[in-house]
């Protein structure tokens, strides 16, 4: 597996800078060890720049001929960008460019929406206090573990939203078709049915995650994540309120800390438990499997968690939560913003 780097620059005609987004670096893939599709000889990180800090991003593999043609729109995005440059920001000549550069990269977007698998796709999300800048290409260091081991990742930036619309249907896919097979033979063959999680360590996942089918539908799609908790009919999903019982994991998030530092529930605001509970019984009602609320103690609390932050700024968003998964025990985590 090779990253996507060395074809870039080579491609682009431009030199490979050192790390350009340190945000990202903690979460870069190592290109030795991550596994991805054999047909496939490119890596690549996808990021979506949240406007306040950080990204939503996602890891990919690319096949060759798929890669010459991304190329061909990263070429465009680069030319507009050297464009720019002699544009002050504020001017008609300046709005147009940066125009045109959304519609390339919308254009780029749904090209690889075309060609990706969405179970390929699990997005996740780093936080940084810092604020990130627009970039259509970053070289990321990558986090080995060795020092003496120096690894980069191309990240490209991309309009999620764009490439999650154009994701095939997997229902006439022959690949996602025998991925689905492949998962559910093991799931019979393990025991035929899905453990019940009522819950976890502060610092584990138990239920795991599975790949989300793709709905087919143009409105849902965007709001569909990479990945599903990997529970059914008859199954349990347990949940907690965060009171400051019981630590964060502070190997969260792959060493980054949570994002501000997490307040109560309730200290919140008296009457935040029982409005949350309300919701939880309401999500109950329109799933097959069961909600679970746990009290945390000791080291037990739930698969999702709850609490307020002071991360964001005022006016800002209300609230943001990480998907399913078990890489970090980030996983499954919500914040409502207390300057919201």
């Amino acid at each position: 597996m090779s990253s996507a780097v060395s074809f870039l620059t080579e491609r682009l005609k431009i030199e490979q800078p050192a790390s350009t987004d340190s945000a990202l670096s903690s979460v870069a893939p190592n290109t030795d060890a991550t596994t991805v599709d054999t047909e496939a000889s490119y890596l690549l990180m996808l990021k979506d720049r949240i406007e306040l800090g950080g990204y939503i991003y996602t890891s990919v593999s690319m096949k060759q001929q798929h890669m010459e043609e991304l190329s061909g729109y990263l070429l465009q995005l680069r030319d507009v960008a050297i464009e720019l440059q002699s544009y002050t920001q504020g001017t008609g000549e300046y709005d147009d460019a940066i125009a045109r550069s959304q519609v390339i990269e919308n254009d780029m977007s749904e090209f690889i929406g075309s060609v990706v698998h969405d179970q390929d796709l699990t997005p996740s999300a780093v936080f940084s206090k810092e604020q990130t800048m627009h970039s259509f290409l970053d070289f990321v260091d990558v986090n080995t573990g060795d020092e003496n081991i120096n690894q980069q990742v191309a990240a490209i930036e991309v309009d999620l939203i764009s490439l999650f619309s154009n994701l095939h249907n997997p229902a006439v896919c022959v690949h996602c078709a025998e991925a689905a097979a492949a998962n559910s033979q093991q799931t019979n063959s393990i025991s035929g049915v899905l453990e019940p999680y009522a819950s976890t360590a502060y610092n584990d996942s138990t239920a795991g995650a599975v790949a989300a089918p793709n709905t087919a539908d143009a409105t849902l799609e965007p709001l569909r994540m990479g990945e599903m908790w990997d529970v059914g009919d008859g199954d349990t999903l347990s949940y907690s309120y965060y009171e400051g019982a019981v630590a964060y994991d502070p190997n969260y998030n792959g060493n980054t800390g949570t994002p501000g530092t997490p307040s109560g529930i309730e200290a919140a605001g008296t009457g935040n438990s029982a409005a949350l509970d309300e919701a939880f019984t309401a999500w109950d009602e329109a799933v097959a499997f069961d909600f679970e609320k746990v009290v945390e103690s000791g080291t037990t609390v739930g698969e999702l968690r709850v609490a307020f932050t002071d991360e964001g700024t005022t006016g800002g968003r209300a609230a943001f939560a990480y998907g399913p998964g078990s890489t970090y025990t980030i996983n499954g985590q919500s914040y409502i913003d207390s300057f919201s």
